[in-house]
């Protein structure tokens, strides 16, 4: 299914700045113009999407945000790995590694320290809490797909960009993964991804969070019926 899409980010240099050459027209007319927090940091690595293609669950988010801390996160050789085996999605033991315990290990001090600010594996460990603790940390990881609106960090999301080439495969990525009938939990950006892919708006198993200042996926956040879904799903991993 998704081996029948070319993915764009096989493609991108390991090297700053980190922009696909599809996507460099729009970023750069972008930054030209854009406010120093909507600006987007090509210093940083991308993350267009973070999981299994093939996961059961589908969390949509908006774009990696910015603090000054990001550039620590994957400068552990392990780290840097783990970030290059998802784009190629290479078979890893915790293919959402965000969650891995070693890639969590391999932060540096600053990263740890600034867990406070729920940056990078801290977010996703508050975030996922209640999946882990209910499921395991395995399950999920092996369950989960993470798809950003746009891949490229800001401090806040640019809503005045124009179509960025790459986009098109992240809405690949959801119409796949409404074929393989997986929950998709839209988690950010509610608007901006049905206007991308309208059929977000009917598919019977997209479900929205109580409060989109919360990004805890758990009962209180989805309600008992979403919960209940991704439980099944995560069955099948």
């Amino acid at each position: 299914m998704e081996g029948q899409m070319e993915n764009p980010w096989l493609g991108l240099r390991f090297a700053a700045p980190y922009v696909l050459d599809s996507d460099r027209p729009s970023i750069e007319e972008h930054n030209r113009v854009a406010s120093s927090t909507h600006r987007l940091d090509l210093s940083l690595l991308p993350e267009p999407f973070i999981g299994r293609l093939d996961a059961p669950v589908v969390v949509l988010l908006s774009n990696p945000g910015w603090c000054p801390e990001d550039s620590l996160i994957y400068a552990s050789c392990y780290a840097s790995s783990c970030w290059q085996k998802n784009l190629h999605q290479t078979p890893m033991e915790f293919p959402m590694y965000m969650i891995d315990p070693q890639f969590v290990a391999s932060m540096p001090d600053e990263i740890k320290c600034a867990r406070k600010k729920n940056i990078g594996p801290g977010w996703w460990e508050r975030t996922l809490r209640s999946l882990t603790t209910d499921f395991g940390t395995d399950v999920v990881s092996r369950g989960l797909l993470v798809v950003e609106r746009l891949a490229y960090h800001s401090i806040r999301y640019p809503n005045r960009i124009s179509q960025v080439e790459s986009q098109k495969f992240a809405c690949g990525l959801i119409l796949e993964s409404m074929k393989r009938d997986s929950v998709v939990l839209c988690a950010r950006r509610y608007q901006d991804w049905v206007r991308a892919v309208p059929q977000i708006a009917t598919y019977q198993r997209t479900y929205l969070p109580y409060n989109w200042q919360q990004s805890r996926i758990s009962v209180g956040n989805y309600g008992s019926a979403a919960y209940l879904a991704i439980a099944a799903a995560l069955q099948q991993v």
